[in-house]
């Protein structure tokens, strides 16, 4: 019966910060009006979270790996026969696309809180560019070394990254509210974003 009790302590505390971080951000939100709102003494939610980070860590840490998931999974290359015209190679490119895009709102559908936390929270958005460089580096450059006319620079990785992430950012905080019930409206607003990856694509290898 204890260890009931524990677990629902648990869960009114990840539901109290739940609710302020998305008021006020992480970094603004108050362990002392969590416990509050948890109807508990502030001693008593550190008994089970240490600082405020772990907190935020024990609540979006699954949502993160969950888009992490929707990001890498499904990323393996086909034959190099299948990858020599721009067109097998942008046809590649859009299927990650849409399968990002479907990952993504799998996600938005299942934790919207925690993603409405972590679209305001700039460690989030480090990481989220951090994954985008990844993943069109592990994309882009096998093309590049296949295809010597196809002019990869890596800085435009990281501007890539930077405005992808930022649009995609500012685009879902905007949105995910209104339209968290419409479903293909979101998926639309998603795929705005992620094809403008395909820009880089299409300046880049312009021979065949």
């Amino acid at each position: 019966m204890a260890q009931i009790l524990k677990e629902n302590i648990r869960q009114d505390i990840l539901a109290a910060a739940k609710h302020h971080f998305i008021i006020h951000g992480i970094d603004d939100a108050s362990m002392r009006n969590i416990a509050t709102s948890a109807n508990m003494t502030v001693g008593n939610v550190y008994r089970y979270y240490r600082n405020k980070e772990a907190l935020a860590d024990a609540i979006l840490n699954p949502t993160m790996q969950r888009i992490n998931q929707a990001i890498f999974d499904d990323l393996d290359h086909p034959d190099e026969d299948m990858l020599k015209t721009r067109q097998q190679r942008m046809d590649f490119f859009l299927k990650k696309i849409n399968s990002m895009s479907d990952g993504f709102l799998d996600v938005f559908a299942t934790d919207q809180q925690e993603c409405l936390i972590l679209l305001k929270h700039q460690r989030f958005t480090d990481q989220l560019v951090s994954w985008i460089n990844e993943l069109i580096e592990t994309m882009i450059r096998p093309w590049a070394k296949q295809d010597p006319t196809l002019a990869y620079v890596p800085q435009l990785s990281d501007m890539l990254s930077e405005a992808i992430v930022s649009g995609l950012a500012r685009g879902m905080l905007i949105t995910l509210k209104p339209y968290h019930q419409h479903p293909e409206k979101l998926k639309a607003i998603i795929n705005m974003y992620l094809h403008l990856f395909t820009m880089m694509l299409e300046a880049g290898d312009q021979y065949d």
